[in-house]
């Protein structure tokens, strides 16, 4: 039996989940059984160190990319390389920048992350347009639990960007449960900013929340496709399945950077594949940067 694990966003996470059990049979058909997972919501245990202390990681993962950054080099060779996607629905040529260049890791989609603010507690001319804004020191600031894939995203993005004032924010900052969790506290008014995705931002404007559309773009959260070195080739069809049109689209209306060449959904303030997003490399070694100086802190 094959293991497919998957831990991506968890408002796309059950819909995807569906949409590979509507098609089991066509995947058992073409790679044996397959056993569908997710981890449990406990963000302080990373699933891939669990994985390889217990033997090795599944055969075939969709995961947030940020995960990966963990591996070490033995562990990162035993991800399998594969081609790209050449098929339909084409690439949108604006996730070039998303693809790993050994071929290890394919995404599927991105989750665009921005700051939100409460309409009652901020002015408008309180606000520059910036990531920046959320080291404001006479704001209350939270985001969601500390070790989720997002929270580190924009953590290490902030440190690596402002360095002199990000240890007196990082010393303010406040944590707490999920996204939509960070918009109800700060919709209540307990907390001038926080931090969400795109698609529980929008629905947060009854709340008294509203986006603080940043001039460097989203924080992205690529969702990635992977395998591991023993994995069947024919598991390869799990990746023409996440690239099928209607699940793609459907990715897209959630607020999510569909990889597929498909039209933009205009109802999203921060535009499509704007963000300072500058490769793997990059993001792999801020994200390793922080978890050094969060241990060496605690």
């Amino acid at each position: 039996m094959s293991n497919f694990l998957i831990h991506t966003s968890i408002n796309a996470r059950r819909y995807i989940m569906d949409h590979l059990k509507e098609r089991l049979q066509q995947l058992e058909g073409r790679g044996g059984s397959i056993s569908l997972k997710t981890p449990g919501h406990d963000h302080s245990k990373n699933w891939i160190l669990e994985s390889i202390s217990e033997g090795g990681v599944p055969d075939v993962m969709l995961s947030h990319g940020s995960d990966f950054s963990v591996m070490d080099e033995v562990g990162w060779d035993r991800l399998s390389s594969h081609s790209g996607w050449a098929g339909n629905p084409s690439l949108h040529r604006d996730s070039t920048p998303f693809h790993d260049p050994e071929g290890k890791l394919h995404p599927i989609f991105v989750v665009p992350m921005v700051p939100v603010y409460n309409l009652n507690l901020v002015k408008a001319d309180e606000l520059t347009g910036s990531w920046s804004d959320l080291m404001n020191k006479n704001f209350k600031v939270l985001f969601p639990d500390k070790d989720t894939p997002i929270s580190k995203a924009v953590m290490a993005y902030l440190k690596r960007t402002w360095p002199e004032e990000y240890p007196s924010f990082r010393k303010a900052l406040s944590f707490g449960g999920s996204p939509v969790e960070v918009i109800q506290a700060v919709g209540s008014g307990q907390f001038h900013m926080g931090i969400s995705n795109v698609s529980f931002s929008m629905m947060a404007k009854q709340r008294n929340v509203e986006i603080d559309p940043p001039s460097e773009g989203a924080i992205p959260v690529p969702q990635v496709l992977a395998w591991n070195d023993q994995a069947s080739p024919e598991l390869s069809v799990i990746h023409e399945l996440l690239m099928e049109e209607d699940l793609q689209r459907y990715l897209e209306g959630q607020g999510f950077w569909a990889v597929a060449d498909i039209p933009e959904d205009g109802r999203f303030p921060v535009p499509r594949w704007k963000s300072p997003w500058s490769g793997w490399e990059d993001f792999f070694s801020g994200l390793r940067d922080l978890e050094r100086e969060e241990l060496s802190n605690a």
